[in-house]
């Protein structure tokens, strides 16, 4: 065979390889996320483990840790809880920016 045309072969078979190969790996995942802040209203609904589980009043639940609390209030008490939740992405699905009790007599 002329050395040309296996030379040709070779680099053309290398480059099927390579691009083979590149296809079947793996897909990057992630990428610029983006979020938009949301302010909800819920009801504690559980502590574990320092972590506090809060039913928001749109039906769904966030967690953060106790430390966003100036002290550690009872199971049903109201907070205003702000969040950034992600609208595009891949990272996490909210952010707790802010939680502060709400007096129900007000």
């Amino acid at each position: 065979m002329d050395s040309r045309l296996y030379k040709k072969l070779l680099i053309g078979g290398l480059l099927g390889a390579l691009l083979v190969l590149w296809a079947c790996g793996p897909k990057k995942t992630g990428g610029p996320c983006h979020y938009v802040k949301v302010v909800s209203l819920g009801s504690i609904s559980e502590y574990e483990s320092g972590y506090v589980s809060v039913a928001l009043d749109e039906g769904e639940f966030v967690s953060f840790p106790e430390a966003f609390l100036d002290e550690r209030l009872a199971i049903g008490a109201r907070l205003r809880v702000v969040i950034e939740r992600i609208t595009e992405g891949t990272c996490v699905p909210y952010q707790v920016l802010e939680v502060k009790s709400v007096d129900e007599d007000s």
